[in-house]
């Protein structure tokens, strides 16, 4: 069952998730993005300019389709 969070949460995981990226945590990287509604969280980062200060493009999360053949 997914829970439904509001935008607010989706940013402070996005915080968290640059402290992480920062410090070259992969693995504990990609455990909390699992953990949550990806989607919904590249949304909110791309929504507030976030993608490549929280990581997530450095990780490959949130590709375009374009994107994704290069």
């Amino acid at each position: 069952m997914t829970k439904l969070h509001k935008p607010s949460f989706y940013a402070g995981i996005l915080v968290a998730l640059a402290v992480v990226a920062q410090a070259g945590e992969d693995t504990l990287f990609d455990e909390i993005v699992k953990q949550v509604d990806a989607d919904a969280l590249v949304k909110t980062a791309r929504r507030d300019g976030q993608m490549r200060l929280s990581g997530l493009s450095k990780y490959g999360y949130g590709k375009r389709a374009s994107e994704a053949g290069k």
